[in-house]
């Protein structure tokens, strides 16, 4: 059972997954305190990209990045008419379980690894040459499984029913980190977060960072945060379980 011992863990994710993480850290004996990074704004109607849910019956596969690239999507396009031959793709276990939670029976996704890059190996046996995926995503986001996918001759096309906007800091939060300093454990599960944390308070570089991968670790390095720990998953229980290698 995971004890942080009061320690504070800075929850980042947006809302409404900052709650579920938020009620495991006080479950967990810590403080939890909610400062989402960023927050999710919903596609303009007018998003070109939006065109492409019109023609989901032309792709043998979509790739959802996020649960809330599910929520975006489903919001305009039902699961019943979402095709039943479709393989559906989701890259890490939070993504797979909002999919299944919304009713699809079978949802491919890394048996190992976080990520887009982590599919690669279990999407290519299903798909052919001149086969088309719909990556369902965020602007600005990592387009490397997209790329990869493209040199095997397989059509890839972007789908963006929502953005990612930095999220104002909340007065109260900022004076909880700094009551809670010298005992704050930071959490971030994208770039885009890392990014927004450095904004908030670049010295909050300074605190120990938990990422789900890799990939994170190096963009945080890269970014100036000094002390990193990976986690074996990104689903918050797994965040949460490497915060406890910075408790005493």
């Amino acid at each position: 059972m995971i004890d942080l011992k009061g320690y504070a863990i800075l929850v980042t994710r947006p809302e409404p997954q900052a709650r579920g993480m938020a009620a495991l850290v006080t479950a967990a004996n810590g403080v939890p305190i909610v400062q989402s990074g960023i927050r999710i704004v919903p596609a303009a109607d007018d998003e070109p990209s939006l065109k492409l849910l019109s023609r989901l019956s032309e792709y043998q596969a979509a790739v959802f990045t996020s649960p809330n690239a599910i929520m975006a999507a489903l919001d305009r396009v039902r699961r019943p008419d979402w095709p039943a031959n479709m393989t559906l793709c989701a890259v890490g276990d939070g993504t797979r379980n909002a999919l299944l939670q919304r009713g699809f029976a079978r949802v491919m996704a890394p048996e190992e690894g976080e990520g887009a890059m982590a599919l690669a190996p279990h999407l290519e046996p299903v798909l052919k040459s001149g086969d088309s995926v719909l990556m369902i995503a965020a602007p600005g986001g990592r387009t490397e499984l997209g790329e990869h996918l493209n040199g095997r001759d397989i059509k890839v096309d972007w789908c963006f029913p929502y953005r990612r906007e930095p999220a104002p800091l909340d007065p109260a939060a900022a004076r909880r980190m700094k009551g809670q300093w010298g005992r704050l454990i930071v959490t971030a599960t994208s770039r885009a977060i890392l990014e927004a944390i450095v904004a908030m308070d670049e010295k909050l570089k300074t605190r120990p960072l938990i990422v789900p991968s890799q990939r994170l670790r190096e963009d945080a390095r890269g970014l100036g945060f000094a002390i990193v720990a990976v986690s074996r998953k990104a689903k918050s229980e797994s965040m949460l379980e490497a915060a406890t290698r910075f408790i005493d």
